[in-house]
C-alpha cells in the first residue's frame, strides 16, 4: 500500500498558527489540533507534545513512537495541513488497534473543522 509521507512541523509560524487552530478534536487520551498549509493540500506535518505528566522518559518516547506508528498508519486517510498531538498516559498502554481508530476519527474530526469534547 502506498503510503502519504508524514513530516514534523519545522516552521515557527506552523507552530504559531497551531496556537489559533482551524480545527482541534479530542477522543480519548488524544487532543487534536489543526492548521491548513499554504499551498500545500497534500503535505502532513505533526507534531507531538507528551507532557512530563505522562512519565519519565522512557515512557513519554514510548507514547511518541507509538502515536507516530498509528499517524502512519492512517496517513492516507486524513486530510493535508499540520497537526499537534497531544497525548495523555494511558496511550502508552491502551491496545494498538483502539489507539489508531481513535486517532483517526480525531485527526478527521479536527481536519472538519469540528469541535468537540471528551
Amino acid at each position: 500500500m502506498d503510503r502519504r509521507r508524514v513530516g514534523p512541523v519545522v516552521s515557527q509560524a506552523t507552530f504559531q498558527a497551531l496556537r489559533r487552530p482551524d480545527g482541534r478534536a479530542r477522543r480519548g487520551p488524544l487532543a487534536v489540533r489543526w492548521v491548513r498549509l499554504d499551498g500545500a493540500d497534500d503535505e502532513v506535518q505533526v507534531s507531538y507534545a507528551v507532557s512530563k505528566r505522562c512519565g519519565n522518559a522512557v515512557r513519554r518516547n514510548r507514547i511518541r513512537r507509538r502515536t507516530k506508528s498509528a499517524i502512519r498508519q492512517v496517513s492516507q486517510g486524513i486530510p493535508g495541513g499540520a497537526y499537534l498531538i497531544t497525548t495523555e498516559a494511558e496511550v502508552a498502554t491502551m491496545n494498538f488497534q483502539e489507539l489508531t481508530d481513535q486517532l483517526s476519527s480525531a485527526l478527521a474530526l479536527a481536519a472538519g473543522g469540528s469541535r468537540s469534547a471528551r
